[in-house]
């Protein structure tokens, strides 16, 4: 109590502490954003060691959290005490899990308290779609190993362009799309989205990703009649959406858990999902659901593998989730999201809750909810989304 009272007092005396404090939160996400990015590329197999940009990454999380436990301000010693607690309880998962990816979002998740989510969100999309172009060019001139991979009994050539895989590089795009159009509120001029079909149409083709394509075709619809698509999230209202948001996570991974070949629709939806299903059965059958996490050997096709390997990888974000964090961290998981889709909704802050629904709604079949250089959307959780809100009359923002 003594320690917590004389950091207020000094906080208080010294000027532009405040200041001082978002510019190094803002360079410190932008570090993080370019070390995570550059771990989904084929940088590591030319340039750096496969460990360096976790070192990094490391590095600048215990920065951010000595800055927030020294610098940040917190009503009281109960809260700054709450915000540790659930900090060490992700710790203890992750270390369990051996994937640290969720406790160092949570770092930026309480580093982002009152940030202007708007800044937030176009750091994001600059320094992600400029990495990204370096990456593409770097590939197409030979700088970096550029994939071309194939699906089994297809004839269609997928493209990486420095990458480790074609799916993670349809997954930034659907991203970058999607929080472009956010940071728009959803409303576009004639030429972004002429702009914005032909570079879903693109993506496609070079990467033939049904899904992550779907999504950015339907960022758009959403886009063309946001009037009505406000008026549906109005209609609905909160509980029914969270209802669904319920259903259709816990749907995912009931459908999971019972999948067996034997039954013909279940064999046609693991088809469409590319095996998705029968994948994370195999977690299901191999492992029990513990309660603060555990190590499950995965191995995915991305990068390069120079001798055959035994394929398996979780790809939900839930199921990822609930297996390797354990049932604690999936049910602090799930208060999270119904706790932002509670404050968007009260706020009016209509882009952010459509941003959410598409994010799960991908998250059902991708692994990149989780990380912070794919999704954003977390960093809203104590942000400061003023910019966003729709109507401002008379409304206060929780």
């Amino acid at each position: 109590m003594c320690f917590f009272k004389k950091r207020s007092q000094l906080l208080d005396k010294v000027s532009g502490v405040e200041t001082y404090g978002n510019l190094m939160f803002y360079v410190l996400l932008c570090i993080f954003l370019i070390m995570q990015f550059s771990s989904g590329t084929m940088i590591y197999e030319s340039y750096l060691t496969a460990d360096f940009p976790y070192e990094v990454i490391m590095i600048v999380s215990f920065i951010l959290a000595v800055k927030i436990f020294l610098m940040d301000e917190f009503s009281s010693l109960q809260e700054m005490s709450l915000y540790l607690s659930f900090g060490l309880l992700l710790w203890i998962s992750c270390k369990l899990a051996e994937t640290y990816d969720i406790v160092y979002y949570y770092i930026f998740i309480v580093g982002a308290r009152n940030k202007d989510f708007k800044v937030i969100t176009r750091i994001f999309l600059l320094t992600i779609s400029v990495s990204l172009l370096i990456t593409i060019i770097s590939a197409k001139i030979g700088l970096l190993l550029g994939l071309t991979i194939g699906r089994t009994d297809d004839t269609v050539i997928r493209y990486a362009l420095g990458t480790v895989y074609p799916t993670d590089l349809a997954a930034r795009t659907f991203y970058l799309q999607l929080m472009y159009v956010v940071l728009r509120k959803f409303k576009l001029t004639i030429p972004e989205f002429i702009a914005g079909f032909a570079f879903s149409i693109m993506m496609y083709i070079i990467t033939d990703t049904r899904v992550d394509a779907a999504l950015m075709i339907a960022t758009l619809f959403i886009a063309i009649g946001y009037k009505y698509a406000m008026s549906i999230l109005d209609f609905l209202g909160n509980k029914v959406l969270i209802l669904l948001g319920m259903l259709s996570v816990f749907g995912m991974i009931g459908l999971t858990y019972i999948y067996t070949p034997k039954i013909g629709i279940l064999r046609i939806v693991d088809k469409l999902l590319s095996t998705r299903l029968q994948n994370g059965h195999g977690a299901f059958e191999n492992y029990n659901v513990t309660m603060f996490g555990q190590y499950i050997f995965q191995q995915g096709n991305g990068g390069l593998h120079t001798k055959p390997f035994h394929y398996f990888f979780i790809d939900c974000t839930f199921i990822r989730v609930l297996m390797m964090n354990g049932l604690v961290v999936f049910m602090l998981f799930m208060w999270g999201l119904c706790y932002m889709l509670k404050r968007f909704m009260n706020n009016r802050a209509y882009s952010l809750v459509w941003a959410l629904i598409l994010i799960v709604i991908s998250s059902l079949i991708d692994h990149h909810m989780t990380e912070l250089s794919f999704n954003i959307i977390f960093l809203a959780m104590f942000s400061n989304i003023s910019y966003f809100i729709e109507y401002k009359e008379n409304k206060k923002i929780v």
